[in-house]
């Protein structure tokens, strides 16, 4: 008999004792992020007592500050250039408005079939007599695998060290990639080809696209699990002004998800 419950669990549980402590500290970061998001949100971006936020030397609104806090699990990039007098000593100024515009260029060149990329925004400037010495570029980066995951953030991460170089400014990164790549593997195939007979007993004829899109759904098959997306109503131009949807589907995929639900239920497994 061990003397004590710590001298028994040291015993005979020493390797998973180790084995938790580990994981505990790895994933202290990661606790410390989404504790801390949420703070900085309503004490520095919210609550704040001056309408100027400083962050690493740059100096932001109460709405631009909860702008990049409320995006941060995307990528948006913090430039930090050098104001001068735009007639007078524009060669001393650092145009991080410009830096911006270069490094939307450049990860927009970064597009291939394994990674869509759209630079969505890019904040800075001010008047037309100064030289705009901050700026903040969001963009959207979508992996079709994990290896074109890994090569884009490496990608991402080479250019700003490039416009850095180049324009002789400061960057600071902030987001990741929040929604892993979903391919169709095997566990997924089975899904879709029960979806796709489902269809056709209700004469509806499914196929399968890769449409570049992203949700909880990628979180989801990451974890293991088969997924199949869109299964809503049928329509078209999303995100656009011509987006439409097609009423008489909506009776039609409600039918669908039904059945595939009974099949899955019948067979206990997909």
């Amino acid at each position: 008999m061990e003397h004590s419950i710590f001298s028994f669990m040291w015993k005979y549980s020493r390797r998973d004792q180790l084995v938790l402590l580990v994981l505990t500290l790895i994933t202290f970061p990661i606790l410390y992020i989404t504790l801390e998001l949420p703070k900085r949100i309503i004490n520095d971006a919210i609550g704040a007592e001056t309408d100027v936020i400083d962050v690493f030397g740059m100096s932001f609104s109460q709405v631009q500050f909860l702008m990049v806090l409320c995006f941060a699990y995307l990528f948006s990039v913090l430039i930090h250039g050098r104001s001068a007098h735009a007639g007078r000593n524009p060669e001393d100024g650092r145009n991080a408005l410009l830096a911006a515009a270069d490094l939307a260029l450049r990860l927009n060149a970064l597009k291939s079939p394994d990674l869509k990329v759209n630079p969505a925004k890019i904040d800075g400037g001010g008047p037309n007599n100064v030289v705009p010495d901050q700026a903040i570029l969001r963009v959207n980066m979508r992996p079709m695998t994990p290896d074109a995951m890994a090569a884009a953030e490496a990608a991402l991460r080479d250019a700003i060290s490039a416009i850095q170089r180049d324009h002789d400014v400061h960057c600071h990164l902030y987001g990741g990639f929040n929604r892993p790549p979903k391919p169709l593997d095997a566990a997924a195939t089975r899904l879709f080809e029960l979806v796709r007979d489902c269809g056709a007993a209700l004469g509806l004829s499914i196929g399968w696209n890769a449409t570049g899109g992203v949700c909880d759904g990628n979180n989801i098959a990451a974890c293991g699990i088969p997924v199949v997306d869109t299964m809503g109503p049928r329509g078209g131009a999303i995100h656009s002004s011509d987006e439409f949807l097609i009423v008489d589907s909506l009776a039609e995929r409600a039918q669908l998800s039904a059945l595939t639900l009974m099949k899955i239920a019948e067979r206990g497994t997909v």
